[in-house]
């Protein structure tokens, strides 16, 4: 069985930004003394980068004789080789895989893997 996870180089760089984010908005809340409207919104715009770097944190892609899984914060999926129907392959400014089974499970795997060109063969 061969694990992929996320390269640790884009790891490296959301975990500055995370940390970045958080002395930000704690300097903020340390000068005025209080969460106020604009921290909150601050707050909210800052929020969907935090659950980004969580899915990275915890994803994980498992290719083994029998299929391919992926793990992640929301659960995982596993789908056997013989199951897949269709394979689709999206190029742009990422690059995705989507994978589709007989039994309508679906699996997305983006660039994000520290071995992305290998699972495209």
């Amino acid at each position: 069985m061969k694990k992929f996870r996320v390269h640790p180089l884009i790891m490296t760089g959301y975990t500055i930004l995370i940390f970045s984010y958080t002395a930000f908005f704690i300097r903020l809340i340390e000068h005025y003394g209080k969460m106020s409207f604009g921290s909150l919104i601050l707050l909210l715009l800052i929020l969907p980068v935090f659950l980004y770097y969580l899915t990275l944190l915890f994803k994980e892609v498992n290719i083994d004789e029998d299929g391919i899984g992926v793990k992640g914060i929301f659960g995982k999926v596993k789908v056997k080789w013989e199951d897949i129907s269709s394979v689709t392959v999206s190029k742009g400014r990422k690059n995705f895989i989507f994978l589709t089974s007989k039994d309508r499970k679906s699996i997305i795997i983006d660039d994000t893997l520290k071995v992305f060109e290998l699972i495209i063969r």
